[in-house]
């Protein structure tokens, strides 16, 4: 989000570029952030699952097209799971799908959450996290938040149910 302000687009971040040492910091591993106005010209295979169906449709990459690459990677935080595996069970290879079926009973959230958590959360909060990821996975652009909004939803989460 941050990048976003300095006017940087980020062209995908996936989880298995987040490296974190010993002591849980943050390192981000075979990212080159862009200005905006420098248009990727290549699709690496290995991101697909999150990369913005729009972009991959038009050919237009913007800051909304990184809030789907962040939904995308909250996602798969949030459930401990890949975005697309073939080995899964076929009603679970699509993780969104499936993530917003349980949306519709949030009292079967933990059929979704990362079972390593051990229920070791509040429900409310990662229910409301999995929306933001959801509105951050939205079909349109448009229809998706902004940088500032994703951040002010999670902090407004965070700061309510920690």
């Amino acid at each position: 989000m941050y990048l976003h302000s300095l006017n940087f687009i980020c062209h995908g971040i996936k989880s298995s570029e987040i490296l974190l040492d010993q002591d849980f910091n943050v390192t981000l591993g075979n990212f080159e952030p862009q200005k905006k106005e420098v248009a990727p010209t290549t699709i690496v295979f290995d991101t697909l699952g999150h990369l913005d169906p729009y972009y991959v449709t038009t050919g237009n990459w913007s800051v909304k097209s990184d809030i789907y690459g962040f939904g995308m990677l909250l996602l798969e935080t949030l459930t401990g799971l890949r975005i697309i595996n073939i080995e899964r069970l076929k009603e679970l290879a699509n993780l969104i799908t499936s993530s917003s079926q349980f949306l519709e009973k949030e009292r079967e959230l933990k059929k979704i959450m990362d079972p390593r958590l051990q229920n070791n959360y509040s429900k409310e909060g990662a229910f409301e996290c999995i929306v933001v990821a959801l509105e951050c996975l939205a079909k349109t652009p448009m229809d998706r938040p902004s940088s500032e909004e994703v951040l002010g939803s999670l902090e407004k989460i965070y700061s309510i149910h920690k």
